[in-house]
């Protein structure tokens, strides 16, 4: 299959999971996305947060929503 260059993300399930994923990215240095943008019920941008070596907060908040950390 070609690469498809145009993506869609659709909404996350709920407001409450929205607002989840903004709380922990505001925990972090944002890298990609430096202001979390919530464009709509349930749609925020993807972002990129920056953890320290040994953070591992991180992978305790069982976020599920368009957010990843590196090291």
């Amino acid at each position: 299959p070609e690469l498809n260059k145009q993506s869609d993300m659709g909404p996350l399930f709920s407001s409450v999971q929205a607002e989840t994923v903004i709380v922990v990215a505001k925990k972090y240095k944002v890298l990609v996305s430096p202001t979390i943008l919530k464009y709509g019920p349930n749609y925020i941008s993807p972002s990129v947060v920056e953890l320290s070596p040994k953070d591992r907060d991180f992978l305790r908040e069982s976020v599920f929503g368009p957010i990843v950390g590196i090291s």
